[in-house]
């Protein structure tokens, strides 16, 4: 049995260190700025846990964009704004 390729589109993703297994998920490639302390921490982080920068990050976006809608849900009266700042990291306070 010969393995197919994913589409242009799609790439094959390792799984965790732990974990065996690819997996084929659809992506698209985007460009942004990070500063020089977000990516020495993040090819800290990467040679720690095995994952790529790119799949840290990922999971990060993930973690925010579930972390603000559960927060969304319990303030339904509040502005964004105000959601958005309560739950802003200290950092950029």
């Amino acid at each position: 049995m010969s393995e197919e390729s994913p589409p242009n589109d799609c790439v094959a993703v390792e799984l965790d260190k732990d974990r065996i297994g690819v997996y084929t998920i659809c992506m698209q490639r985007v460009d942004f700025h990070l500063t020089e302390n977000q990516i020495k921490a993040l090819r800290k982080l990467s040679d720690k846990t095995g994952l790529s920068v790119a799949e840290l990050i990922r999971r990060a976006i993930d973690n925010w964009l579930e972390y603000t809608e559960r927060a969304q849900d319990d303030t339904k009266n509040t502005s964004k704004k105000e959601i958005l700042h309560r739950y802003e990291p200290e950092s950029l306070k």
